[in-house]
C-alpha cells in the first residue's frame, strides 16, 4: 500500500512521540513567548496513544521523584496564555498543594493531559498535523536532507508519510523481554537461567503491579528480592516494595539494590552537599544555571530518603 503524505509538506519539525519529552520543546517556547514563532513552520506529531501529553506516565502507581513544584513549572511563569492560563485550573490548585513533596504519578499524567489538549488545539490552528492512535514505521532522510516518515494507523491500519526538515525522536522507555535472553549480569543472561523468578520494573510499577508480585511471592519463604540497576525506576521500585508488602520485606536484607556505580544524590547546592558530607561529585556534575548537584540524574524525595538511610552501607563497599 502506498503512504499518503500529508497536506503540507515539507513542515519544518516531525515529533515522534506525544508524551512530556516529546512535548518539553514546545513548553519551552511558550514559556519565552516563541510557541507560535515555532508552530508557524509547520509542526507534524505522531502518537501511538489516543492523545498527547501523559504518555505512559500516568499508569504508574508510585509517586514522582520531583516535586510538585517542578511539575506545575510547565504551567508557570509563561509569556504566552494558552499554556499560562492553566496555572487557576482546579487541578493545578490541586497540585500546588503538594508543594516541594513528590505527587502521584497519575495525577503528574493528568496536567500533562491538560497540557497535550492545549497544545494539540495549538499546532492544528497554525496549520500543522496531529496523527494520533499512530506508530512512526520508518525515517529516511533524502538527498535534498528532508525526513520522510512513514506512519501506520492503528486503528484503521492505512499509512502516511510526513516530510519535514528536521525529525525528533521522543518515544518513551520501553521494556522488551527479548533482552533479557541476550544482556549479560553478572556475566551471564538472567534468561532462561532464571525464568520464572524475573519480573520487570515496568510490571511492578504499574497499577496493580504489587499485587502481581505479591501473587509472584506466595508460598515462598523469606523471599529474597533484587532489584538489578541503580536507575529512578529502580529505587522507586524499592520504595513501593517497603511501603506496600511490608510482610514480604520485613526481614533485613529482604530488599537489594544491585548497580554499577555510586547513586547519585540531589543537593540544591554544593555548599549543602558538601555541608552534609556528600563528596561524591565533580565540578561538572554542577548544574551552571541553578547551581543543584547532579540536577538531573540525582534522587529526590522518597527515594533520595531511602539511599541516605543505607548510605552508609554503600560507603562500605557494601550494597542496600
Amino acid at each position: 500500500m502506498m503512504a499518503r503524505r500529508a497536506p503540507k509538506a515539507p513542515f519544518r519539525t516531525t515529533i515522534v512521540g506525544g508524551g512530556p519529552a516529546a512535548l518539553a520543546p514546545l513548553v519551552a517556547a511558550s514559556r519565552d513567548g516563541r510557541l507560535d514563532e515555532i508552530l508557524a513552520g509547520g509542526v507534524a506529531v505522531i502518537e501511538a496513544g489516543p492523545i498527547l501529553g501523559a504518555g505512559r506516565l500516568g499508569r504508574y502507581a508510585i509517586w514522582s521523584d520531583s516535586t510538585a513544584e517542578t511539575f506545575l513549572t510547565a504551567v508557570t511563569d509563561h509569556a504566552d496564555p494558552r499554556l499560562g492560563q492553566l496555572v487557576d485550573h482546579p487541578l493545578c490548585r490541586e497540585l500546588r498543594g503538594y508543594g516541594k513533596g513528590s505527587l502521584p504519578l497519575e495525577k503528574a499524567g493528568a496536567l500533562m493531559v491538560l497540557i497535550g489538549e492545549v497544545l494539540h488545539k495549538a499546532i492544528l490552528d497554525a496549520g500543522g498535523l496531529v496523527l494520533v492512535d499512530h506508530e512512526a514505521t520508518s525515517a529516511h532522510r533524502d538527498a535534498d536532507g528532508l525526513w520522510h516518515t512513514k506512519t501506520c494507523s492503528r486503528t484503521m491500519g492505512t499509512t502516511f508519510e510526513v516530510v519535514s526538515d528536521t525529525l525528533l525522536l521522543a518515544t518513551g522507555g520501553a521494556q522488551d523481554p527479548a533482552r533479557l535472553l541476550e544482556e549479560p549480569v553478572a556475566g551471564r543472561p538472567l534468561l532462561p537461567t532464571f525464568a520464572g523468578k524475573i519480573l520487570q520494573s515496568d510490571d511492578v510499577l504499574r497499577q496493580g503491579g504489587t499485587e502481581r508480585l505479591a501473587r509472584f511471592l506466595l508460598g515462598r519463604t523469606e523471599p529474597r528480592i533484587a532489584i538489578v540497576g541503580g536507575s529512578t525506576s529502580a529505587v522507586a521500585t524499592a520504595v513501593l516494595l517497603l511501603r506496600t508488602l511490608p510482610e514480604e520485606t520485613k526481614r533485613p536484607g529482604s530488599i537489594q539494590i544491585l548497580h554499577r556505580r555510586p547513586l547519585r544524590i540531589f543537593y540544591p547546592s554544593s555548599e549543602a552537599a558538601l555541608a552534609d558530607g556528600y563528596t561524591e561529585f565533580e565540578p561538572c556534575d554542577i548544574c551552571p544555571v541553578s547551581g543543584f548537584v547532579f540536577r538531573f540524574a540525582g534522587f529526590r524525595t522518597e527515594s533520595r530518603d531511602l539511599i541516605m538511610n543505607v548510605r552508609p552501607r554503600f560507603i562500605m563497599g557494601r550494597t542496600a
